[in-house]
């Protein structure tokens, strides 16, 4: 068999294979068939004959690993100003960082399984994010972004649509997803029985509690092992800003028995590997957010009682 006649077999392989069993057993069939016919003709395998088949077996596999990278460094190069702009950097910094040779390969290699459109944008993103900022997106990080599938990104996205930041005086922001509990929701939504379209939307993108354990298990998130909401504790000469894009709101917060003042803020937590996730993507805004927001504060606020009593 000459060089086009393995470049035809090569060719049928890639593009074969619709089911899941014909998926796998494709190459090896046509492999088999390959050296069978060079037996039968010649008598004998040459160890070009053994790389030929070899070829043929790995052809699928490679085509579509090779693919899967060139559609992510295309996505990148789209959205590379995108991303500039978002961190902030001046056009100036376009080829001011050279990445990593060694984070580069172990980029490829783990990205090129990546077939989903969804998770190729989330991929292209953290290239360019450790073009800009080297150093910036971890090998740990590429290890969790090989575990995410289709699903599990769209849950993520979500999250992040409903991520607040919050802040109080002097100190450094932090940024959280707001999953309101169960029962808290549940109040807050007997407390304001004409904001139901509100909190049905808010439902709509909130995470189901496996879907959140989902997340959990890949390392982007924090979930309170008790069911409760976290609190953010600040001292009484402060106060708390929310901000949600351009919408800001500040808060008392509640005093606790101890004379501390607090403030529950959800379920869940970024974690490091979750928050590096989050600067890297550009989600759409959840628009009711800002008043979903400041229900929950002063639901908090007016039933202090009640909120304290969940601590306990």
């Amino acid at each position: 068999m000459n060089a086009e006649e393995v470049k035809n077999v090569v060719d049928t392989v890639s593009e074969s294979g619709k089911g899941v069993f014909s998926y796998i057993t494709e190459p090896r069939k046509k492999t088999e068939e390959y050296l069978v016919e060079v037996i039968k003709k010649n008598g004998k395998l040459e160890i070009s004959d053994v790389e030929a088949a070899t070829l043929i077996l790995l052809a699928r596999k490679w085509t579509k690993k090779i693919k899967n990278n060139k559609e992510i460094i295309k996505k990148a190069n789209r959205q590379f100003d995108e991303l500039l702009k978002q961190m902030g950097k001046s056009s100036t910094n376009k080829q001011s960082m050279n990445v990593d040779s060694d984070w580069l390969e172990y980029f490829l290699d783990m990205s090129s399984y990546a077939s989903n459109d969804v998770v190729q944008e989330i991929w292209a993103r953290l290239l360019v994010k450790e073009h800009l900022e080297n150093n910036s997106v971890p090998k740990s990080m590429i290890n969790t972004l090989a575990l995410m599938d289709n699903n599990s990104a769209k849950i993520f996205t979500n999250l992040c649509r409903l991520a607040v930041m919050y802040q109080t005086t002097d100190e450094d922001e932090e940024i959280m997803p707001l999953i309101i509990g169960t029962h808290m929701f549940y109040d807050i939504r007997e407390e304001y029985p004409k904001e139901q379209e509100l909190f049905d939307s808010y439902e709509s993108l909130r995470p189901s509690q496996k879907e959140l354990e989902l997340i959990g298990e890949l390392g982007l998130i924090t979930i309170n092992t008790m069911q409760r909401e976290y609190f953010v504790y600040f001292s009484d000469e402060k106060k708390i800003k929310f901000s949600y894009g351009s919408f800001e709101i500040e808060s008392d917060g509640i005093r606790d028995e101890e004379d501390f003042k607090c403030i529950g803020m959800g379920l869940v937590s970024f974690t490091n590997a979750g928050l590096t996730l989050y600067n890297t993507l550009i989600v759409d805004a959840f628009e009711k957010m800002p008043i979903l927001l400041e229900k929950f504060i002063k639901f908090q606020e007016n039933n202090k009682e009640k909120i304290l009593q969940s601590l306990l």
